[in-house]
């Protein structure tokens, strides 16, 4: 309101407080309709072009106040082309207000004005070594990569090779990803939980077309290993789901800021974003299926032309229908929003939608002087990739929790592979090869050292659908350091201690006092899991007691029809055997814990997370 009591008209006298009232009146239904709870500070480009889309499609649908009645039968008043029209420039107005006072940033307004004027469009390309290089900075190695990183490089990935937008990408589900051969990919976008489309023209089929690089597929296989070993509870199928208790939305945002920042890096252009990957694959398309031929007119009739024509036309002839297929390959309703605001490689078609504008030479030369490059001043950088250097970022590990030692087991489980699991989960080196090296001398004991066995596949008893249900559980584990003055098994070989049966061995004083911990800090139940002995030391029982802990013999177990006996134990040089022992195996059940696999596994994490508390107490 106070910019347009302050506007002036081209006479230089200022605004009627009617024509105030109908410039606020254009705007004020919208706001109130769609605009009551959005925060356009927060937003990002798309955020804030899907919103002015809803406050035009909400505009469209409310009747103006002041608009003549439909008695009058004017032609203007029937149609409200004036009234809707002015409401658009109402709203470019009220943008370019804000732009210049909170710094929102600018929408695509490609997407919002179907007939407004090719000017507003933001034009940029990126070329094909600028983009294998903005994935390369994203992703080096992507078997390294961390789980950001990956997510990233995939989603750059499917704007630039598919045309997406960036929340198109984001919002992927797993089952729109169809690869029923090596490189013949299908994308489906359509409309989810995550995500409305804009519109039903929105909803498509998108095959690749592109030929993808070995870095590209290596990023596409690591990532869906990830995907596969990340345990989400109430898995939605999600292509890239947030972790627990983040918002989805805003991670991601996050995610695509990203991926802003480093094309602005890597092409040193600051005026590109990821909405450019998309005018990039309008370009190429319209390219590959005979559209560009003054761009390219050798390569017209090469095999990849050929290729592209007959996948998405059915022809190998550049056709009238090629408009309309790289329209819908885009996701528009009619070709004319693809020639008006995408395609930015006819001169000729260029030249003339300029000249055809209804601008005056005053408000040209302003838009000219502010929007336009004079390429004869730049000074051309040719290594301009070859030297660029990504910020470094000093990288700090964070502690080791249950939490990130749980998903560090599930993806070493499920990958094989030490350093993405380590890189997923940011534990440090030491904390994470402390833990591998107790899950694989578990897995030899577990398998007794069975030729052709992988010393984790002892993990896989654990159910798929548990490992969701522990990582929720280990939220409320909070290991208590304190209590870590020593490590209970240290100096003691873990065949000590674990026995073939998926045993956790008990002979000590310390040995007890660990294992309270272990129940206490993971709030385990009395029916997880089962302490016995076929001793009849007293000992062991005053252990037991001064702890809390439940001991039976395997005489009354054996009373009651359950048959267990007590794995050996074997220490020293020579060899010498433990006779007075006892055993604490996992239990199936309802429990916090419901199986010996399961138990095992929460015990070796415990035994990592003293062992961590040990060594931090040591360095300080």
């Amino acid at each position: 309101m106070r910019h347009l009591l302050r506007r002036s008209t081209r006479k230089g006298t200022l605004l009627r407080v009617s024509s105030v009232d109908r410039y606020f009146s254009s705007l004020s239904l919208c706001f109130l309709a769609v605009g009551f709870d959005h925060d356009l500070l927060a937003c990002e480009e798309e955020d804030v072009t899907d919103f002015y889309l809803r406050l035009m499609d909400a505009r469209s649908s409310i009747p103006d106040p002041t608009e003549s009645s439909p008695e009058s039968g004017s032609e203007v008043t029937r149609n409200g082309y004036k009234t809707l029209h002015l409401a658009l420039q109402c709203l470019k107005d009220f943008h370019q207000t804000i732009n210049a006072a909170f710094g929102v940033e600018n929408p695509d307004w490609s997407e919002i004005f179907s007939d407004g004027p090719s000017l507003l469009v933001s034009a940029g390309c990126i070329t094909e070594l600028e983009y294998l290089r903005i994935n390369a900075c994203l992703a080096p190695i992507p078997a390294q990569a961390s789980v950001g990183d990956l997510q990233c490089a995939f989603i750059n990935l499917l704007m630039y090779r598919f045309g997406l937008r960036g929340m198109e990408a984001a919002c992927l589900l797993r089952s729109d990803w169809t690869e029923p051969a090596p490189d013949c990919v299908v994308l489906m976008v359509r409309s989810n939980h995550l995500r409305r489309l804009k519109s039903p023209a929105s909803r498509r089929q998108i095959p690749l077309l592109f030929r993808l690089t070995a870095h590209e597929r290596s990023i596409i296989e690591q990532w869906f290993l990830v995907r596969q070993a990340t345990p989400i509870l109430h898995d939605k199928d999600e292509l890239f789901p947030t972790e627990f208790g983040l918002d989805g939305l805003e991670a991601r945002r996050g995610l695509l800021r990203r991926i802003g920042t480093v094309i602005q890096q890597v092409t040193r252009n600051d005026q590109l974003s990821p909405h450019h990957n998309r005018h990039t694959f309008a370009n190429r398309v319209a390219d590959l299926l005979g559209l560009s031929t003054n761009l390219n007119p050798f390569d017209i009739g090469s095999a990849a032309h050929q290729n592209a024509r007959r996948l998405v036309l059915g022809s190998e002839e550049s056709t009238r229908r090629c408009s309309w297929a790289v329209a819908r390959l885009l996701g528009h309703a009619q070709p004319s929003t693809t020639f008006r605001s995408y395609i930015h490689y006819f001169p000729n078609l260029a030249n003339r939608s300029v000249q055809l504008q209804k601008f005056t030479q005053q408000d040209r030369s302003k838009y000219l002087q502010e929007k336009l490059i004079d390429l004869n001043r730049i000074t051309l950088i040719h290594d301009y990739l070859s030297t660029f250097e990504q910020d470094s970022v000093t990288t700090t590990t964070s502690p080791l929790t249950a939490t990130e030692a749980l998903k560090f087991v599930r993806m070493l489980v499920l990958r094989r592979n030490f350093g993405i699991a380590q890189l997923a989960t940011n534990i440090s080196d030491q904390n994470a090869k402390h833990l591998e090296n107790l899950l694989i001398e578990t897995g030899h004991i577990v398998s007794r050292k069975k030729s052709g066995s992988h010393p984790l596949d002892w993990l896989s008893g654990i159910q798929p659908t548990r490992w969701a249900e522990l990582v929720r559980h280990t939220e409320l584990v909070k290991w208590d350091e304190s209590l870590s003055s020593s490590f209970p098994y240290a100096g003691e070989e873990i065949s000590t201690y674990v026995g073939p049966s998926r045993q956790v061995l008990l002979w000590k004083k310390e040995h007890f006092e660990f294992m309270k911990q272990v129940i206490n800090c993971w709030k385990l139940e009395n029916d997880s899991l089962r302490l016995f002995t076929n001793s009849r030391e007293l000992t062991l029982q005053k252990f037991a007691d001064d702890n809390s802990l439940q001991l039976i013999t395997t005489q009354t177990l054996k009373l009651e029809g359950i048959k267990l006996q007590v794995d050996p134990v074997r220490r020293g040089f020579p060899l010498a055997s433990i006779i007075d022992r006892c055993a604490a195996i996992g239990l199936r059940g309802t429990g916090s814990v419901r199986s010996s696999h399961e138990f095992m596994l929460i015990f070796l994490i415990s035994l990592a997370l003293s062992w961590s508390a040990n060594q931090s107490k040591l360095t300080t």
